[in-house]
Formats: structure tokens, C-alpha cells, sequence
């Protein structure tokens, strides 16, 4: 990657020599150029940091076992679909910082079959229903130094509604973290990170980000607090990961019962383990498909504006899962640069 960056800037130097014989704009083309070069190549080994996708998601039938105020309320099988869509717009470069939004929306619907009830004050039966959740996010990140070492600086906050209830919620973020190593094949940050988010386990969390490029067999190895990942390029086309990546989930509800919370959150922390496979249909355009298994680390439901004491808590099996994807790289550059 760095090889090809140099030598973009190599040619780029070359030409700044015939000033005379070369206009001003034409150099700024191939400026940007090189930069939306570097950027498709981030992106590609980065997906949260593509312009926009879509996804669709299947989860397998597993048994849940729920308890309500940590008596047995019941036990069945749930199992689930989403349909996922997200557009990241870079809106402003400003000397050093960095004014980016992000615009998302899903779609889930929920299965709950084979229900045996278990508390007699609150029967529950099958169910099955549609959640929808659309949120907004503003992120200021400033890149500088401290402590004689490259820093980042960033602040996002976020607005998740539900278009049918109108219910929402606010979520924060924040991070710190230094640059300790950065050679040609390896870097190494760390930092702490903020988690305002009923989804995290902990709100303040150590942040490492670990990159390690292998010279042979065209391997990348990437860790951070959401991924640990190995990739390897079949060719400039074809990609395969084998992952294991930490997500949230979030769906918004309203209870129609006077002896619970009306307005509350239900709220998953899942871990996927699999192979993702992703094809480079076009400059631009990127086709995924991955499988595996998925595992609910925490299940429950809380009031809407806590952040912990959850009313009900849930036990969830592993199951099966399969995505299909189609992202794009970087097209769009902003308001300002």
C-alpha cells in the first residue's frame, strides 16, 4: 500500500518541475487523485469507513430463556432477520479537524415461537413483529500530537428513533488514543474509550488498534476493541476474511402493560465468528457474503433512559447466520476541504 502511495507521489513531483508546461488544476486533479487512491484502499480494508451499504442478515432458530426481575418468565426459540443500510458523509476538513456524519436505518423482524409462559402474572405466547430503527451520528475528530506522538481526538454523538413510536435515545462516544508504532507493515495505537451506550459492557474501555501486514502470503492481520481479523488477498479482486467481530444491537418499544416500563430498550451485544468473502465488482462497488455463527453475549430489556438495572434479562443459544452485502468505496469529498 505505502509503495503505491509513494510512487503516486513520486510521478506527482516529477510533473511539479514542468510548472510551466502544467496548469495549476491539472496538478490539483492528481492530488486528488492520490487521495482518493489512499482512500478506496483504507475503505477496502476498513468497511465501517466505506461511503454506503446495504446488507441483509439471517440468523437460525436458537432457544432464549428469559427472566423477568430474576424470576423465570419464559423459554421458546427466537429467531431473526435485518436488513441493514448506512451512508457516511465526510462534511468538512478544517485545518486539523475532521466534521463527518453518518446516516443508518434498520429493519429487524423478530420471531418468537415454541413459547412456554412461566410466570402466571405475565402470560406470553408466540409473537412475531417488526422493529424499526433510523439513527443520525456527528463525529469531530481532530488528528494532532501529544506527548511527541501522532494523537486522535474524537467526539460522536448520536440520535437513535423509532419512526413508528417516535421514541429515541441519545449515545456518546469519545476517544483517545496515541500512535506508538507506525512502520510500513505494522502500527500500533492505544487510548481509551467512552461508551455512553446501553449496548457496552463497561463505559470506559481500553482502546487498542493493532495492524500487521505479512510479507508472503499477502496477509493483513487486524485488531481492535470490535474485530480481530485476518485477510487475505486472492487477487486485486477477491478478499477473504476469517473474523471475529463485537456488535451491538438496539430496537425501541412500547409496552402496553401499567406493571412494566411503557417506553424501553431492548438491546443485544453479539459476536460473529466467520468467513466473509468479498468480490471488487467495480472501481468502486464491493460485493460481500459471509457465514458463521453468532453469539449473544448479553440479551435483556431496560427502562429506555437507564443505562443498566435491565428488567429482564435473556439467555441466548449460538446460531447459525449468513449475510449478503453490496458497499462503495469513497466517491464523495466533502463540503469543504
Amino acid at each position: 500500500m505505502n509503495r503505491t502511495i509513494i510512487a503516486f507521489l513520486f510521478t506527482l513531483t516529477v510533473l511539479s518541475g514542468y510548472g510551466q508546461q502544467r496548469s495549476d488544476e491539472k496538478i490539483k486533479r492528481m492530488t486528488d487523485s492520490v487521495k482518493a487512491v489512499y482512500l478506496d484502499i483504507v475503505a477496502l480494508k476498513n468497511p465501517l469507513l466505506r461511503q454506503t451499504g446495504v446488507s441483509y442478515e439471517v440468523q437460525g432458530s436458537g432457544r432464549i430463556s428469559a427472566r423477568l426481575q430474576d424470576n423465570p418468565f419464559f423459554r421458546g426459540r427466537l429467531q431473526a432477520t435485518r436488513v441493514t443500510a448506512f451512508f457516511n458523509v465526510p462534511v468538512a476538513h478544517l485545518g486539523k479537524n475532521m466534521l463527518s456524519a453518518n446516516f443508518a436505518g434498520r429493519q429487524q423482524h423478530i420471531d418468537v415461537h415454541d413459547v412456554e409462559s412461566l410466570h402466571p402474572s405475565y402470560p406470553v405466547s408466540d409473537m412475531s413483529f417488526d422493529k424499526y430503527t433510523v439513527s443520525t451520528s456527528f463525529s469531530l475528530t481532530r488528528l494532532d500530537t501529544m506527548f511527541h506522538r501522532p494523537a486522535i481526538f474524537s467526539a460522536t454523538a448520536t440520535a437513535l428513533a423509532d419512526p413508528e413510536t417516535w421514541q429515541y435515545r441519545f449515545v456518546f462516544t469519545g476517544l483517545i488514543a496515541l500512535t506508538l508504532k507506525q512502520t510500513p507493515t505494522t502500527s500500533f495505537s492505544a487510548g481509551l474509550l467512552l461508551l455512553l451506550d446501553p449496548t457496552a459492557p463497561l463505559p470506559i474501555i481500553p482502546f487498542i488498534r493493532y495492524y500487521h501486514k505479512f510479507s508472503a502470503p499477502r496477509l493483513e492481520l487486524f485488531f481492535d476493541p470490535s474485530r480481530i481479523a485476518l485477510r487475505k488477498e486472492l487477487s486485486p479482486k477477491h478478499f477473504l476474511w476469517l473474523s471475529n467481530d463485537i456488535g451491538g444491537n438496539i430496537a425501541l418499544f412500547e409496552i402496553d402493560n401499567n406493571n412494566l416500563p411503557p417506553k424501553s430498550i431492548y438491546t443485544t451485544l453479539e459476536l460473529k465468528s466467520g468467513l466473509t468473502y468479498e468480490y471488487r465488482m467495480t472501481r468502486k462497488i464491493v460485493l460481500g457474503i459471509s457465514g458463521g455463527v453468532s453469539t449473544t453475549a448479553t440479551s435483556k430489556i431496560l427502562e429506555q433512559d437507564k443505562n443498566r438495572d435491565p428488567y429482564i434479562k435473556n439467555t441466548q443459544n449460538m446460531v447459525p447466520y449468513l449475510q449478503a452485502g453490496i458497499s462503495c468505496l469513497p466517491f464523495w469529498k466533502g463540503l469543504t476541504r
